[in-house]
């Protein structure tokens, strides 16, 4: 059973907060790989060579070793957005962090776009939606 009806979220425009100061991995499929090479007019060899690493046979965007920033922020906004993966634009709503009402509240202590004021109201319904995508 879920323990949540709603929950408050808006992504707080030049935060940034979720792409940097810890590391960690943000994984690719093939179609982000097309899609985002293609984006920055390269090709998928080219893309995988010089942005990604392969971890646990898996394909993840690399980043800057001395703030474990992401490789595509830049001056605090995503320079990919409109190609972002779907880990990052599913982001808050991951299993680990609607798993319970103490996770969510845990990530709400990095993410000041959650319960923000200007926060959209997610249904629990939207929230599955995200997560099945």
């Amino acid at each position: 059973m879920t323990w949540y009806k709603t929950l408050r979220f808006k992504c707080q425009k030049n935060c940034s907060d979720c792409c940097k100061g810890f590391e960690g991995y943000v994984w690719l499929d093939k179609k982000n790989i097309e899609e985002i090479a293609n984006f920055l007019k390269i090709t998928t060899k080219e893309f995988l060579k010089k942005y990604t690493r392969s971890v646990f046979g898996r394909i993840s965007l690399i980043e800057i070793k001395n703030n474990f920033e992401c490789i595509f922020l830049k001056d605090s906004k995503c320079s990919i957005y409109s190609v972002r993966p779907k880990q990052c634009s599913t982001y808050p709503f991951w299993k680990q962090n609607i798993s319970s009402k103490k996770a969510w509240e845990d990530v709400k202590n990095d993410c000041p776009g959650i319960d923000s004021e200007d926060a959209k109201e997610f249904t629990k319904e939207e929230i599955e939606d995200i997560l099945n995508s």
